[in-house]
């Protein structure tokens, strides 16, 4: 009888018809995986005078795509004792495996009995910014029947960029400096790891009054300017903005101390300046001076030193009078 040899699922026929040829000379492939590229997988050749120890289910999966700083849910994956004899099971990872959360414990060194099952269990999470963006795959495969020899290889998945959400409180909007249509879902969208700059752009009569972010990459006002490495979700908070209006009667100068405002005889004369509504404003006098916040009287440190909270009170404005 002419020969036939069959090695991972590729038949050579030497002259001889395959009816002719009993179940028992096939070489079978058994190869269990979980997605994938095929460069990948381990393949193990099975005698046809051996038997089938091992069966692992899923036969494939992939986790979700997510990016750093995310994780997904476990994924159970089942190993049955095919053979008509206990088999000690081995379970072992190849590959870099870091970004997985594998616990294969209760299927390490355990000995089923014919049918009988255990389970391992992975997460996928990614270890850093550079090797964790997207999804990726784990590939379950039987290595050796003999040995009930079970091996988990990580595999290289979808590469995804961060996702960016921003939202606006109060009234206003935001312009971002790298404009992407790649939607994540509501004031989501993914954008390449890199620079980012976002633009507050308020209504009329309102203002930024902060921005917050998770994880924390800028704060305060004006524009908001940051490394995007992960998925970050900011906020820009909008208040009423209100106008300071400062009057001098008398000799003497009143100085902003955390604003611009310089108003009296000076060069400067800088005697308004835009605020948000409960800003606290301070000022000094350059000698004692009577303080006036909207007809009220305010009490200031020696006569020189003052602060107090703006609050819009006529139509969006403050109106301060210093007297010397």
């Amino acid at each position: 009888m002419a020969g036939v040899s069959l090695a991972n699922g590729d038949l050579r026929d030497e002259a001889v018809s395959l009816h002719n040829w009993p179940v028992k000379y096939f070489l079978l492939g058994l190869i269990l995986s979980c997605g994938g590229a095929s460069s990948n997988n381990i393949d193990a050749g099975v005698d046809g005078n051996v038997e089938a120890s091992l069966s692992v289910s899923p036969t494939s999966f992939t986790f979700d795509a997510i990016t750093f700083g995310e994780v997904t849910q476990e994924e159970t994956f089942t190993i049955t004792n095919t053979k008509a004899s206990a088999t000690t099971v081995s379970v072992s990872s190849a590959g870099d495996s870091a970004a997985f959360n594998l616990n294969t414990s209760a299927c390490n060194n355990v000995t089923l009995q014919p049918q009988e099952t255990c389970q391992f269990s992975s997460s996928f999470q990614p270890a850093n910014v550079s090797d964790g963006i997207g999804n990726r795959t784990l590939q379950v495969s039987v290595r050796d029947n003999v040995t009930a020899d079970v091996v988990v290889v990580p595999m290289q998945g979808e590469v995804l960029n961060p996702k960016l959400t921003v939202t606006t409180l109060g009234g206003g909007s935001v312009i971002r400096s790298h404009q992407s249509n790649d939607s994540c879902g509501p004031n989501c969208f993914r954008h390449p790891i890199g620079n980012i700059s976002l633009t507050p752009v308020p209504d009329a009569g309102m203002g930024i009054d902060v921005w917050t972010s998770t994880p924390s990459v800028c704060g305060g006002r004006g524009n908001c300017t940051f490394n995007l490495t992960g998925n970050t979700v900011i906020e820009a908070q909008y208040l009423q903005e209100v106008t300071l209006n400062v009057q001098v009667t008398g000799t003497g100068q009143v100085t902003g101390l955390n604003h611009p405002i310089d108003c009296g005889p000076g060069t400067t004369n800088v005697c308004s300046a835009k605020f948000i509504i409960g800003d606290l404003i301070g000022v000094a006098s350059s000698v004692a001076a009577d303080f006036t916040l909207n007809g009220i009287n305010v009490i200031c440190e020696n006569a020189v030193f003052c602060d107090f909270p703006v609050n819009g009170a006529v139509a969006g404005e403050d109106n301060l009078i210093v007297s010397f």
